[in-house]
């Protein structure tokens, strides 16, 4: 793993506390050749081998920054009195040359978020 949005995304976990699995990494040519469809199965696979009580943040890999630590996580979650929560990205993945550029490269016909993302 040696992309540098990886780094970014491990290091700022490490320094608010967050404890790292990464998942698939033996899978790599499940990886190849079915892409999303082994990470879905590589995740089930980690899922099942946990405690039934476990709590599990799911994120990307390469354009994550954590800003707080766990207990503020888990505390934003049972005060939602929601079981699970999503978040998604409005459909905008541009090459850094884009966005340091100042161009616009989102798809507009996504919708905003109907509710702030941030915590």
């Amino acid at each position: 793993l040696d992309k540098e949005g990886f780094c970014v995304t491990a290091a700022s976990a490490v320094e608010h506390g967050y404890k790292l699995n990464i998942i698939g990494l033996s899978r790599a040519d499940g990886f190849k050749r079915e892409w999303f469809l082994d990470r879905i199965a590589a995740m089930l696979d980690f899922v099942k081998a946990l405690p039934p009580d476990s709590l599990i943040l799911h994120v990307d890999a390469y354009d994550v920054l954590f800003n707080a630590p766990p207990h503020d996580l888990v505390s934003h979650l049972v005060t939602s009195e929601m079981g699970v929560i999503f978040s998604a990205e409005k459909g905008c993945c541009a090459p850094k040359k884009d966005l340091m550029n100042g161009r616009n490269v989102c798809d507009k016909s996504w919708p905003v978020p109907p509710v702030p993302t941030g915590m």
